[in-house]
């Protein structure tokens, strides 16, 4: 994956690109932070350099947020990544802090010893009914109009 992604951005510094998914590792992972070198990523902080990619899960991981449950503890498996392209404001743009665990009622476990995990649709090998063992994951990004000149 990461040499598409520098292929890709060796020939357009301004390729915008979304990586999505249940990565089954963490952020901090060798496979995520060394070898796709997803890094973190603040809104406060300055923009981050052409041709990086970023971890918009980064900030919840660090807050000890996940998606999954794992004993007790919780685990950022699925995770945004995208290229720095998305955060210079231009055409489609990252809106910052809005990366969010999504977590709607129907999906969270209310009683015993998985309390807050989302309800899977299996337990073992019996059907249970529900969603998923991990919690997905969602962005918001804007569009932004280019100026046309006269």
């Amino acid at each position: 994956l990461r040499g598409k992604v520098d292929s890709l951005l060796s020939k357009n510094d301004k390729e915008q690109i979304i990586i999505l998914g249940d990565f089954n590792d963490e952020p901090d992972n060798i496979s995520i932070k060394e070898i796709l070198n997803a890094k973190e990523f603040d809104c406060e902080k300055e923009n981050p350099q052409p041709k990086e990619l970023i971890n918009l899960s980064y900030t919840k991981f660090l807050n000890g947020k996940g998606t999954y449950l794992y004993g007790s503890d919780w685990n950022m498996l699925d995770q945004i990544i995208v290229s720095s392209s998305m955060l210079d404001k231009a055409k489609l743009d990252y809106i910052c802090d809005s990366f969010e665990i999504i977590q709607p009622s129907f999906m969270v476990t209310k009683s015993g010893e998985k309390i807050g995990a989302p309800i899977p649709t299996y337990s073992g090998n019996r059907y249970i009914g529900g969603f998923s063992d991990h919690y997905p994951v969602g962005a918001k990004f804007k569009f932004i109009k280019e100026r046309k000149e006269k």
